[in-house]
Parts: C-alpha cells; sequence; structure tokens
C-alpha cells in the first residue's frame, strides 16, 4: 500500500482543481507521476524538450495519486471515491 494513481482525463490543469476540491474535504494527494527526463538535471544535460516523451509529460500533468493505506478503512475508502466522484470538475458523479 503507498497510492494508487489515476488519469484524470480532460485539459490540463483539470488534475489541480480536483486535487483542491478534495484537499477541500480533508484529502490529501499529490502529483501522480513524474515525467523524470524532463525534471531539473535530465532536461538541461540533455536538452530533452516535453514534445519529445508526449506521454510522459501528459501523465507528468494529468495523474492524481489518491490516498491508500494498509490501514485505511473501508469507510475511508468510500469517503474518498465519494468525494472524488462528487467534486464539481469530475464527470464521475
Amino acid at each position: 500500500y503507498q497510492s494508487y494513481v489515476v488519469l484524470i482525463q480532460g485539459e490540463e490543469g483539470l488534475r489541480d482543481h480536483i486535487a483542491a476540491d478534495l484537499n477541500d474535504k480533508g484529502i490529501a494527494t499529490r502529483q501522480g507521476t513524474h515525467a523524470v527526463a524532463l525534471l531539473g538535471y535530465y532536461r538541461k544535460q540533455y536538452n530533452l524538450r516535453p514534445e519529445m516523451f508526449p506521454n510522459a509529460w501528459m501523465a507528468d500533468r494529468k495523474s492524481l495519486s489518491l490516498p491508500l493505506y494498509a490501514s485505511m478503512t473501508d469507510a475511508e475508502q468510500d469517503y474518498v471515491l465519494e468525494a472524488l466522484a462528487q467534486s464539481q470538475y469530475s464527470n464521475l458523479g
């Protein structure tokens, strides 16, 4: 158990709106994955650009890590899922 990563469909920036909605409900989220090749050292050292890694860039911009841990109760899991579905930016509701 560590996290559950989801890919947010829709325009770039939607993930951040959903994360803010969840945060307002006491649910901490994080960026789901990073485009490692486009972080500091690699980007500068090898002159890498986002268009060279379109799928990694998309995952970097649209993934969201939801909480998941061994002691998480079914009720807590349900709360996270319900909050995600009820987000004003989500199309799950």
